[in-house]
């Protein structure tokens, strides 16, 4: 099971042609482990529940990839978060929102 953070411009868009980048289980426990308190990583807590779907809107993500960056070195899936970041980049270049869905 895991997270997946897709792209598109809106939510009707969703047609399971997106790009999209999947959040294993145990990225989103480490990043939630480290992610304290909530009111410092008010973006990213937005997916902090790995069983419910939520949106990050364009306009968040640079925000979302900031909080993102302000742990990875403290993470033991580096690679996995930086992975995460280039796909928040593409977003940010296409203009595009993420949705989280839980599959």
């Amino acid at each position: 099971m895991s997270l997946d953070l897709v792209a598109a411009k809106n939510k009707r868009d969703l047609n399971g042609t997106q790009r999209f980048i999947s959040m294993h289980e145990s990225l989103h426990a480490e990043i939630f482990a480290l992610a304290n308190p909530a009111k410092k990583f008010p973006t990213l807590h937005k997916i902090s529940d790995y069983y419910e779907d939520s949106t990050i809107s364009y306009g968040e993500l640079d925000d979302f990839k900031k909080e993102i960056l302000g742990l990875v070195n403290d993470l033991s899936e580096k690679s996995l978060a930086f992975e995460i970041i280039k796909f928040i980049d593409l977003c940010i270049q296409h203009k595009e929102n993420i949705y989280a869905e839980s599959d």
